[in-house]
């Protein structure tokens, strides 16, 4: 954008919420004009075979009260990107530890001989703190992202990471396993 005195540019998804937290660009003193104000509907981010998954997901288990508690709940069929990537599978393990084991050797195999590859293994459902007992009975082997990465080099060094949802939100992986996606849990 041409730049003038006292502009702000600023980029953002209103949509997006890790945390709910308060924004009021009135009271900051910002006033945007409709005019001012450009919407961006592509997904630029995941590939068009997650995003018909997931979207097929939600439609499939959303429940209407979700609209109606929060009015700012707001679902926009997607408009996919305009690559693919190999469409997401969906597994059933006969334990949560059957899946960790079998999704550990499935990320080594995918990344193997590949440099600066990473993956994560988000198990939904429990706490940082139980996901830190988790990564001791694996040794060195893996990292668990609980907030106190703040090297991007430390990414390109570690191979999987362990994580709960909300941990990754923000993070990019080569390769994402999510476990424990039960109906009782998510």
């Amino acid at each position: 954008v041409k730049e003038g005195k006292n502009d702000i540019f600023m980029v953002g998804d209103e949509n997006q919420k890790a945390s709910v937290k308060f924004r009021s660009f009135n009271s900051a003193g910002i006033l945007l004009h409709h005019s001012r104000k450009r919407t961006i509907t592509t997904n630029y981010r995941n590939s068009r075979e997650i995003l018909k998954a997931a979207y097929s997901v939600f439609e499939q288990n959303s429940k209407a009260e979700l609209a109606e508690k929060d009015e700012d709940f707001e679902v926009l069929k997607p408009e996919f990107a305009n690559f693919s990537s190999s469409k997401p599978k969906l597994v059933v393990g006969k334990s949560l530890e059957d899946e960790v084991n079998s999704s550990i050797n499935y990320l080594k195999e995918l990344l193997k001989d590949q440099e600066n590859k990473n993956a994560c293994l988000s198990i939904v459902g429990y706490t940082l703190t139980e996901l830190k007992d988790f990564c001791l009975q694996y040794k060195e082997e893996f990292t668990l992202l609980d907030g106190s990465i703040k090297d991007i080099k430390f990414f390109n060094e570690n191979k999987i990471f362990f994580s709960d949802l909300e941990q990754m939100k923000g993070y990019e992986f080569d390769y994402v396993v999510i476990l424990n996606c039960n109906e009782d849990i998510i």
